[in-house]
């Protein structure tokens, strides 16, 4: 008994230990809590300096930029804090990320054709360009963080097939 306790305590020193620190509610792993704080600045950033632009000719496609740039920046903010509050595990929410992947598919298509938009009828001054390069930057993050939570889901269910029960949906949730 004692040797099997030593045994046992050798091989637990030796075992790699993981350099990744786990934040709650970050279910893709560490850098998707990046991704999502770089697309908040990014999309906040986009937003703020289009309410800074005093004047337009078409002010339409100003209006639909400054929506899509205020969605975002809402809902990356609203699933910032609901992965850092970690309600998904405390809650037993299996389909808050896949919720996640949809919104932010939404957002993305939401932001990009605001952003091509307003690329192509604005009154090309400073401000509006670099709200519009700030927008386009914020849907490249995004486009690379939905291809990354894609690519992540993929591969946990292919290594683990069971997790998704019989009669149910890939994000888990029951057919009704």
């Amino acid at each position: 008994m004692v040797s099997s306790t030593v045994n046992q305590s050798k091989n637990e020193s030796h075992a790699p230990k993981t350099k990744e620190v786990e934040l709650p509610g970050v279910s893709v792993g560490g850098s998707h809590i990046v991704f999502t704080v770089v697309e908040l600045l990014l999309s906040l950033t986009a937003f703020i300096l289009e309410e800074l632009i005093i004047t337009c000719t078409s002010c339409l496609p100003l209006y639909y930029f400054e929506f899509a740039s205020f969605t975002a920046s809402l809902f990356t903010l609203l699933f910032l804090i609901v992965g850092f509050m970690d309600l998904p595990r405390t809650l037993d929410i299996p389909w808050l990320s896949c919720l996640e992947l949809f919104t932010k598919m939404a957002v993305c298509a939401l932001f990009f054709i605001a952003s091509i938009v307003f690329f192509y009828n604005n009154d090309r001054t400073q401000l509006e360009m670099t709200a519009m390069a700030f927008g386009f930057l914020a849907t490249f993050v995004f486009m690379t963080d939905i291809g990354i939570h894609v690519k992540m889901g993929m591969l946990m269910k292919a290594d683990r097939p069971s997790v998704i029960k019989k009669g149910a949906n890939s994000c888990g949730v029951p057919h009704t």
